[in-house]
């Protein structure tokens, strides 16, 4: 998500909001994190509304992380997981030209899964 609000920044302005994106991402809890959003809201809200507005969409689906234990927040709140199953499945389907049958197709997402060892708990960050 950061990403997406990020593009709608001047690239002048990038490192600053970046900075608390992440005090918003990374704060001790949800009441903190939520102080951290209206802040950004309030400083950022007339510079870059685009930005603003996206990250409003999506903020309480951002925040969901934290009704989880505190020790997997640190997986929950990127997408590594996902882009690293990704990344293993285009590279051992890029060979073939056809996938045959949606039976290959869950071996070769089970496999990717598998040969990473892709858990929740494992994944660094």
């Amino acid at each position: 998500m950061p990403r997406n609000v990020l593009c709608k920044v001047p690239k002048k302005s990038k490192q600053e909001v970046a900075d608390h994106l992440r005090d918003i991402f990374y704060a001790a809890n949800k009441i903190k994190a939520k102080q951290h959003y209206e802040n950004f809201v309030i400083k950022y809200e007339s510079t870059v509304p685009s930005a603003v507005k996206c990250l409003f969409n999506v903020i309480d689906e951002c925040l969901s992380f934290f009704s989880f234990p505190e020790e997997q927040w640190r997986s929950l709140r990127t997408t590594n997981l996902i882009e690293r199953v990704n990344k293993e499945f285009r590279r051992r389907t890029n060979s073939m030209e056809i996938l045959a049958g949606q039976k290959i197709v869950v071996q070769a997402i089970v496999l990717c899964r598998s040969k990473n060892g892709a858990t929740l708990e494992t994944i660094p960050v």
